[in-house]
């Protein structure tokens, strides 16, 4: 593991402390631990080319950040784009050959995740990359209504056969419970009663 501190920081930047830095650009140093770029509240450009970064939740409290090249690194998971979806001021994105952009849409799952951004890796965001989206994120959004709605008529179904299935068993024991009454009345009727056994003596 190879961790950014805050000595390489400072003397890469030039700057006298953390919250003045605006400017990061550490290229090919092998780092998979930059959890100290959360302590550059001012940083508005970073470029961490060619290192081991896998995740990009670190990110997060960067809002001053404008522009973030991360080319040839381990992102894998598109969902770690939303740790940069409250970056409002984030317009340049670089994520080619990260194992992510062999997903399937992928420029347009990332416009849909982060539609502030203007460039995406080498390419201007054009309308019809906007349109593009919407129609990915309509998509989505209708195939996620409709598993519900299935998986709601499955449940339905597997409850409805429950509740028949007790109804039957019910009305099965309760069908029989008079003919067993009447069973019962027959065989205590044929038993001679000694009048003595109702009374205590």
């Amino acid at each position: 593991m190879v961790t950014l501190k805050e000595s390489l920081v400072l003397g890469r930047t030039k700057a006298s402390s953390l919250d003045t830095v605006v400017t990061l650009n550490l290229f090919g140093a092998n780092l998979d631990d930059i959890s100290i770029v959360r302590k550059l509240p001012k940083i508005s450009i970073i470029s961490l080319t060619m290192n081991q970064i896998s995740s990009l939740q670190d990110f997060s409290n960067c809002k001053m950040l404008t522009e973030l090249y991360l080319r040839k690194n381990l992102i894998s998971d598109m969902s770690e784009l939303y740790a940069l979806k409250d970056l409002k001021l984030l317009r340049i994105l670089w994520l080619c050959d990260n194992p992510v952009e062999s997903e399937k849409d992928y420029r347009y799952k990332v416009i849909s995740i982060l539609p502030q951004l203007t460039k995406i890796d080498k390419k201007e965001v054009t309308p019809e990359d906007r349109e593009r989206a919407l129609q990915y994120t309509k998509q989505r959004l209708s195939d996620t209504h409709h598993h519900h709605h299935q998986q709601q008529q499955q449940n339905n179904q597997w409850g409805n056969g429950i509740y028949k299935s007790e109804n039957k068993n019910q009305r099965t024991q309760w069908g029989k419970s008079p003919e067993s009454e009447n069973s019962k009345r027959k065989q205590w009727g044929n038993v001679k009663t000694n009048p003595l056994e109702k009374f205590d003596l």
